[in-house]
């Protein structure tokens, strides 16, 4: 083989020169797309997993309010799948009725309104000083059963502080709430 010129060393050298930038202009190019995509995908992932996140973090606040809420109104929604939720209702409210010393005089129980999600309706009359009638309307909404004070009539009785009432309790079905709250 001959000797190669230095013009001839030259021109592969620039070649080579050219060919290598284009290969490292080209190999630069991939590497900086590639890499471009490996970002994305990860600011991608990271948006996600805040999302998630935020999600998580609402739901553990809805489970803190619902637990502080059952401790508050001692309400245990398992309890009220039972069958025998509504005597028990019953007696739990002739219960604290006795505990704020009043006196319960005629009472029914009705069957109450499944468009309004009702088990029953207890109506109850009788006869208490003004402050153990205030006192017991209080606590029955803590008596550990999902009751509502449907209506209410007071009037003012002979003796003086003392008073004669007429009220209906509600017995809210917690399993329709539920399921109509879930839907």
């Amino acid at each position: 083989m001959r000797e190669l010129t230095p013009r001839e060393r030259r021109t592969i050298r620039l070649a080579l020169l050219g060919l290598g930038a284009y290969l490292i202009l080209f190999a630069g190019f991939k590497t900086a797309s590639w890499l471009e995509g490996k970002r994305a995908v990860r600011a991608e992932l990271q948006h996600e997993l805040a999302a998630v996140r935020a999600a998580q973090l609402a739901e553990e606040n809805k489970r803190l309010r619902l637990q502080a809420l059952r401790s508050r109104w001692r309400l245990d929604p398992a309890r009220t799948a039972e069958p025998t939720v509504v005597g028990d209702a019953r007696q739990a409210i002739e219960a604290e009725a006795r505990a704020c010393q009043i006196g319960l005089g005629f009472s029914r129980e009705s069957p109450g309104r499944r468009r309004a999600h009702e088990l029953a309706v207890f109506q109850v009359n009788g006869s208490a000083a003004g402050t153990a009638l205030a006192r017991f309307l209080h606590r029955v909404q803590h008596l550990g059963y999902p009751v509502v004070l449907d209506s209410i009539e007071i009037k003012a009785a002979p003796k003086p502080g003392a008073v004669t009432f007429s009220f209906a309790i509600a017995l809210l079905d917690h399993g329709a709430w539920l399921a109509e709250t879930e839907a």
